[in-house]
């Protein structure tokens, strides 16, 4: 897997704790793609709570999984994360048992039969991306702590309402105690 600036494909973004930029207020965002003019990720805790998968994708019978926004960035594009495998062709390798994308025609046809079912898939609309240097130089800066998908044992299983916290505490030491800052520190 290549790496670019430290950062690589299956890297896991954890905002600062006292982040402010509305688009990823303690934000986890899944690296899937990092190449020479920057990387690509997907916000994996902000769900949309107007929408459903079903009203953004036609024809996914009794597939009612929750919709996500993957970031700011072209919010009419659809893209998913999933644990199929060499079961969808055209996937790409994250880390563990995590891919990215694949031929959609084929999910499509293995949710209709039943085999793939709402937890083996997370969909999002947009992403969030950076050019080249820019996020190798807000780490710099401390606006993310970086994580990979090999320190957690199913990044899917997790709660999304908790999953900041819980990736920041796994990480120990003194993330351990920044899982546990209150969103707002004038409530402490």
């Amino acid at each position: 897997m290549s790496s670019i600036g430290g950062v690589r494909r299956g890297t896991l973004l954890l905002s600062d704790p006292f982040l402010d930029d509305p688009n990823f207020i303690r934000s986890v965002i899944l690296i899937c793609e990092t190449n020479e003019e920057g990387h690509l990720g997907l916000i994996l805790n902000q769900r949309v709570t107007n929408l459903s998968v079903p009203d953004v994708v036609e024809d996914l019978d009794d597939f009612e999984g929750p919709l996500f926004l993957g970031g700011p960035v072209d919010k009419d594009v659809l893209q998913f994360v999933h644990r199929l495998g060499n079961q969808l062709a055209d996937s790409v390798h994250l880390g563990d048992d995590l891919y990215w994308g694949g031929d959609f025609e084929q999910l499509r046809t293995l949710i209709n039969i039943g085999v793939v079912h709402e937890d083996d898939v997370r969909f999002f609309v947009g992403y969030a991306g950076w050019n080249k240097g820019q996020l190798e130089s807000e780490i710099k800066n401390d606006v993310w702590v970086v994580s990979h998908l090999d320190e957690l044992d199913d990044l899917l299983a997790l709660s999304t309402d908790a999953l900041w916290r819980e990736v920041m505490k796994n990480l120990g030491g003194k993330y351990k105690a920044i899982s546990n800052f209150p969103l707002d520190p004038r409530m402490n």
